[in-house]
């Protein structure tokens, strides 16, 4: 009886070892870099890096290598955003829905604003806006291309005079929601965004499509984005330039003990 233990204990061995090992990789979390850029080459590159991991984003962004002060840490199974401020030792925090109502206040006062004005002056502030009727039209192409690893299929967002250009990788969104939920992050995204919606006018109606590209088809690795704001039209690149599965220590998604918390500024 104990040689045929031994025997058995033997032989599952090796696939006792591949079960541990693969709970334990599926645990292990993800880093992804990209890097934000203006062609005109007169702001410094921006670079943000992103933790995944259990339900939880920590965002943080260096300009000329140097990390600022200011990022976030995300709960999303609460929904709640803790914006933190190294500088200070303070936090505040937002809820997603509170993002999105004041994403729609800011729409809803920019309306009543625009009806107020006389006409003359509703058709400048438009124009420097970009102008927000209408929606914004997304189109397939045939264009695949591999970026940092991962490929990703090319797709042509316009609106008026404003277009970007977005690469959607499903692989790597079937990667992100193996450490966040689909709807959980979905939501995310509406939230944190948003914020650039209800800020720069037709350029909020891009920002729009992209997201809800995104829920369809897959995550973004990359994006050429030509928009009109003031008058003046400008082009940024954001692109993954990497991504790591790593484990990432609980302490990084948790605000830092003697922060204080403040009240929101808006």
């Amino acid at each position: 009886m104990k040689r045929r233990f031994q025997s058995i204990a033997l032989f599952a061995a090796p696939f006792l070892f591949v079960t541990i090992f693969m709970v334990q990789a599926a645990a292990a979390g993800l880093r992804l870099e990209y890097e934000l850029r203006d062609t005109s080459g007169q702001t410094p590159v921006t670079k943000e890096v992103h933790y995944y991991q259990n339900d939880f984003i920590k965002s943080v962004t260096f300009q000329d290598g140097r990390q600022e002060p200011l990022y976030t840490i995300t709960d999303c199974r609460k929904g709640i955003i803790y914006f933190i401020d190294q500088a200070k030792k303070t936090y505040y925090t937002k809820t997603f829905d509170e993002m999105i109502a004041m994403m729609k206040r800011g729409a809803e006062r920019l309306s009543q604003a625009l009806k107020d004005m006389p006409p003359a002056m509703q058709a400048q502030f438009k124009n420097m806006l970009g102008g927000q009727e209408g929606k914004a039209v997304v189109s397939a192409t045939d264009q695949v291309d591999e970026i940092a690893g991962y490929k990703a299929r090319k797709y042509l967002i316009t609106f008026k005079d404003m277009k970007s250009e977005v690469w959607i990788s499903p692989e790597l969104r079937k990667q992100v929601s193996r450490q966040i939920d689909s709807s959980r992050l979905d939501k995310f995204k509406e939230a944190f965004r948003g914020m650039e919606q209800d800020m720069s006018g037709g350029l909020g109606k891009l920002i729009e499509a992209e997201i809800e590209l995104m829920k369809k088809e897959g995550e973004e690795v990359k994006r050429i984005q030509t928009f009109k704001v003031m008058g003046r039209t400008s082009t940024m690149i954001y692109q993954l330039v990497s991504a790591k599965e790593m484990d990432i220590p609980e302490s990084e998604f948790k605000v830092p003990a003697g922060y204080k918390k403040v009240a929101a500024p808006y």
